[in-house]
């Protein structure tokens, strides 16, 4: 990530949820966007002929602090960590 994505991360994680403490919804990037189908496998529709789509979130917290290194002169980043899933 860039400075600026780095500093957003940054700010979120210490300020937003207090060093990482507190939990945080976040999509499901596996499950959301999945069409909504019948047991025989028919897609379900709106009204208007659209998929109906599954949308999922995750309760999610960190699981240990995270890790940032700088790569390039160009002020370019790595972060690592982990989140745990909480149950909802």
């Amino acid at each position: 990530m860039n400075l600026t994505q780095f500093h957003t991360f940054k700010y979120f994680y210490t300020e937003t949820l207090q060093q990482g403490s507190l939990p945080f919804i976040m999509p499901d990037r596996v499950q959301t966007g999945a069409p909504v189908a019948t047991e025989g496998g028919a897609i379900l529709l709106t009204e208007d002929d659209f998929p109906i789509a599954v949308v999922r979130n995750r309760l999610c917290v960190f699981g240990e602090p995270y890790s940032a290194n700088r790569f390039s002169l160009a002020c370019d980043f790595t972060v690592s960590f982990t989140l745990w899933d909480l149950p909802t």
